[in-house]
């Protein structure tokens, strides 16, 4: 690669670093991870320096970064130095000498400068060329592979000891799982990957097995991406395991006689990665190979962290894609350890990845639903993606995912009365995906019992097929959650375009849906389209009303989740509206 070349930056890390260049009070420095190819740079991510989170994305480092209070460009290079050695010592091989350089400044608030830093005394280069993509997922896909292992190793009382017990059975398990030992298997097809397969490519790959292995979402779906699944393979004769697994033709045996402990743990291995469609084969295979080693390490490191004398933790590896970073966060989470106790552990994280701590985004909760996870769910989810919102107006949606509830879910027929504890049920499970609470979207009888125990209703509501409004959804929300709502009321269903921009800065700093009731009916609003010239509002409604079943064609096609105008609502009707507030947690 040339001493100068082209860089493409994500918009979503761009946006990171202006964002945390408002609260930095000092120099900040730390790794931008992507990938080189074609004489190019492809940056896609940020992290503070340090080992066990860059180890969770499956992507090379490829510069540096920092977020300045004023300081030349020689004195910023001066900052990143020690970053650029620890570059080149990783690096070798798989990019050029000269690494990224990103960096901010306090008096320019929407630029993020790009250069090319040297070890010598040599001023920064520019590159040839410099590009900010919105979606950087065009040309790639991600893989996905599984496997149950067990790790057995020596129990010690001593915590040191026994993370040197660890770090022993961990260096025995890797061996299994070297390039020329694995082999990787397309889940529903005989296609077999091996670090000597052809110089096929992975586009060749998914021509080839059409749909078997390969998940695909909705097309439009902001986290649309390939997902090709394969199952990890460990090969247990020949020269090649032999080699791995340090053996010889003559048998060993080694006797020593004392009194230990002996355990294994299953460990459940899933990683998933980010690979270019055009990546060779034997290319992916290293790479995953080299990702299943790095998730031993990381899921013993959470053993010897959480584990007791005679307690082991079975770390779990739960796979995240927040909107903020725009690339996959593997974390590992010991089992049966609940989210209180995981506080501090999540907040180092943000802090790491430079994420603000206002909002969940490292809970169980929040983690990425596969296919195969949203197959297993009898709601559908965020049945508005692909829909078009009207043209020439301010667009802004709700922020997350959420279930869609509506009548006649459950076994319980509340054709003609639910329509509001669908919309609140709908709320509660955004809360739910969000990671914002563990407790359960509750039932229509659990709804009637919150309202009786606040004294808003009497104790002849419960079981009862009374229908409820606006202001009871912000009662349950408050005793069920404790979420605080705001009401709005609008006099008439006419007067809601009033209400756009209030709406729209509800949906761009909160997020949350909104609970919309009046003239006996309820919906939930999860966007708005304002127009400014005409002052026309639409709006994106979620309808509790539907009584069919989870088929998503219809729901779009017939209207009940779909953009209405303004003459949706009932023009003489009174309305309140429900806002959910958001708690600041992590």
């Amino acid at each position: 690669m040339s001493n100068s070349y082209d860089v493409i930056i994500s918009q979503a890390l761009c946006e990171k670093l202006l964002q945390y260049r408002k609260v930095a009070k000092e120099p900040t420095t730390g790794f931008v991870y992507g990938w080189f190819a074609k004489n190019t740079a492809h940056c896609i991510g940020c992290a503070l320096e340090n080992p066990n989170v860059l180890l969770s994305f499956g992507y090379d480092i490829v510069g540096v970064f920092c977020i300045s209070r004023g300081e030349s460009e020689d004195q910023i290079s001066g900052l990143c130095h020690g970053l650029v050695l620890k570059y080149l010592e990783e690096n070798q091989h798989k990019g050029p000498e000269n690494p990224v350089l990103l960096y901010t400044t306090p008096t320019n608030e929407r630029a993020v400068f790009t250069k090319l830093v040297t070890l010598g005394l040599e001023p920064l280069l520019d590159p040839e060329k410099v590009s900010v993509l919105e979606n950087m997922r065009l040309g790639t896909c991600s893989v996905r592979a599984c496997a149950r292992v067990q790790l057995a190793f020596e129990m010690d009382a001593d915590v040191v000891y026994l993370k040197k017990n660890l770090e022993v059975a961990a260096d025995r398990l890797k061996k299994k799982f070297l390039p020329d030992v694995v082999a990787f298997q397309l889940d529903g097809s005989n296609v077999l990957l091996r670090r000597d397969s052809t110089e096929k490519t992975i586009q060749d790959l998914v021509d080839q097995s059409g749909d078997s292995g390969r998940k695909r979402k909705n097309k439009d779906d902001a986290l649309s991406q390939e997902v090709l699944n394969f199952t990890i393979l460990s090969q247990t004769t020949g020269e090649a395991a032999m080699e791995g697994c340090g053996s010889t033709c003559t048998p060993v045996v080694h006797y020593q006689k004392k009194v230990f402990k002996s355990t294994a743990a299953l460990l459940p291995l899933d990683i998933v990665a980010t690979v270019n469609m055009n990546d060779t084969l034997s290319k992916v295979v290293t790479l995953l190979s080299e990702e299943l080693r790095n998730q031993i390490d990381q899921m013993t490191n959470c053993m010897s962290k959480f584990s007791k004398a005679d307690d082991v933790c079975i770390p779990e590896a739960f796979h995240f894609w927040p909107v903020e970073c725009g690339h996959w966060v593997t974390v590992f989470y010991p089992a049966g350890v609940n989210e209180a106790d995981l506080v501090s552990y999540r907040k180092e994280l943000h802090r790491l990845l430079l994420l603000p701590c206002d909002r969940p985004l490292f809970r169980r909760a929040n983690r990425f639903a596969f296919p195969e996870d949203l197959a297993a769910d009898p709601y559908l989810r965020n049945t508005h993606l692909g829909l078009r919102p009207p043209p020439g107006c301010q667009v802004q949606l709700l922020r997350g995912q959420y279930q869609y509830r509506h009548y006649m879910q459950d076994r319980i027929d509340d054709n003609g009365w639910g329509c509001a504890y669908r919309s609140l049920q709908t709320i509660v499970s955004w809360f739910r995906i969000q990671g914002y609470t563990e407790k359960p979207v509750p039932s229509h009888q659990e709804i009637q019992q919150a309202l009786v125990s606040i004294g808003d209703k009497p104790q002849s509501f419960i079981g009862s097929k009374q229908w409820i409004g606006s202001m009871e959804v912000g009662y349950c929300l408050d005793k069920l959650l404790g979420v605080v709502s705001k009401t709005v009321c609008v006099n008439s269903g006419a007067e809601m375009p009033s209400k756009a921009r209030e709406l729209i800065a509800h949906f761009d700093t909160r997020g949350t849906p909104i609970m919309i009731g009046g003239g006996v009916l309820a919906h939930t609003i999860i966007g708005v389209a304002f127009n400014e010239k005409t002052g026309d509002a639409h709006y994106l409604i979620l309808d509790p009303h539907y009584t069919g079943g989870e088929d998503l064609s219809v729901i779009q096609n017939k209207g009940w989740c779909g953009w209405k105008s303004n003459s949706f609502w009932d023009q003489t009707a009174f309305y309140n509206l429900c806002l959910p507030e958001v708690p600041t947690a992590v």
